[in-house]
């Protein structure tokens, strides 16, 4: 028998028709998508220019995201002109094609791929697609996810089916002792500057190895989030005990019956021993302290005790020149400690860093303080 990485495995599941020779074009059955104000408008509009529907509405769930305020108290729909409108789209949308829309008041509404792993919606072994680059971090729960543009939303919603560019495969070890203090945020950052912007171009990553098994599903979640920072189109963890303990009893999982046999099949679901993969890397994070980006992309970065470094040391001209650049843009200099450098903006809720654990753990530096 041909040996499997579990991003192929999922991949085959799914295949209805190859569309290459090769095998690398394919047609793919989706299993579920998350759509939101912002992303989807076009793809609703090419349903009714076409008369078509959505395929399977209950495998897609609609949340406003990207426009509505941080107020505490926001209203329901927001007070710009466009923001409202397209709030207002996307909820006649969840009405005229029959899936659940999530709005501002509604105790479920929140960052889409949050609201997507919260509620279940999002089970190992899936492949889903969605209309945010970020959508790769279902890869923490062992589900194949990736970003899609707005002519494949369209296809998908029409179809339950993409056309799909099969990745290579790379396998990204992660060893060593973690400090007490260091997050997973941290770690993927620490991991991003290793590769490099672009390490993981036209690749699926595997996350494995004794620091990801001790990390929780929030900080899963956190790592396979960030993965498209170094270029992954998606990322994936095997799922464990964790996942199905994380995933058991809310409001989407399987139930009864359904639900041991939904674990007998998600147990199967890694990696063969003898896989082999494209690209394989192993990073020690021993000694990495809390990290901070000095620029303006995830992989300018350093952690609290560095220095930000000089461009003159950099070899890669082209690297050197965007250090350069970036220094006059961001107000600093080569050699300066990061340490004790003033903080005058911070943004707490991304996607990336908005689970309740993240949200306690700023309340907690936060107390007391204005």
């Amino acid at each position: 028998m041909t040996t499997k990485t579990l991003y192929d495995q999922i991949v085959d599941l799914h295949t209805i028709e190859k569309l290459s020779a090769d095998g690398i074009e394919r047609l793919v059955y989706i299993d579920r998508t998350v759509v939101n104000e912002y992303t989807s408008p076009q793809a609703f509009s090419l349903l009714r220019e076409n008369g078509l529907k959505v395929w399977r509405p209950l495998a897609t769930l609609g949340t406003v995201d990207h426009v509505n305020s941080s107020a505490p108290d926001r209203t329901e729909f927001p007070a710009e002109e466009n923001a409202c409108t397209q709030v207002k789209y996307l909820i006649k949308n969840g009405s005229d094609f029959g899936f659940e829309v999530l709005n501002n008041g509604n105790p479920k509404q929140g960052i889409e791929h949050v609201v997507m792993v919260e509620r279940s919606k999002v089970l190992p072994g899936m492949q889903i697609g969605a209309g945010d680059s970020h959508t790769a971090m279902y890869g923490a729960l062992g589900a194949v996810a990736y970003g899609i543009g707005t002519s494949d939303i369209y296809h998908y919603l029409a179809t339950s089916t993409l056309r799909y560019k099969k990745l290579k495969n790379m396998r990204v070890r992660v060893t060593g002792a973690r400090g007490k203090t260091v997050t997973a945020k941290d770690i993927i950052l620490f991991i991003v500057k290793k590769l490099g912007a672009g390490g993981c171009t036209g690749h699926c990553v595997e996350f494995c190895g004794p620091v990801i098994s001790d990390l929780s599903v929030e900080e899963r979640l956190t790592l396979c989030n960030m993965a498209v920072e170094c270029a992954a189109r998606s990322s994936i963890i095997a799922p464990d005990q964790k996942v199905f303990d994380y995933l058991e009893g809310r409001e989407f999982a399987p139930k009864g019956e359904t639900w041991s046999k939904a674990v007998e099949f998600w147990k199967t679901l890694k990696s063969d021993e003898e896989a082999l993969f494209d690209k394989e890397v192993e990073i020690d994070i021993t000694g990495l302290e809390p990290s901070v980006t000095w620029g303006t992309s995830p992989d300018q970065n350093c952690t609290i005790s560095e220095s930000i470094p000089d461009p003159v040391s950099i070899t890669d001209p082209k690297i050197r020149v965007d250090y350069e650049r970036t220094l006059a843009y961001m107000g600093l200099e080569a050699g300066q400690k990061i340490k004790g450098l003033p903080i005058t903006h911070a943004f707490i809720g991304s996607c990336t860093n908005s689970r309740i654990e993240d949200l306690r753990a700023a309340a907690e530096v936060l107390r007391g303080k204005k």
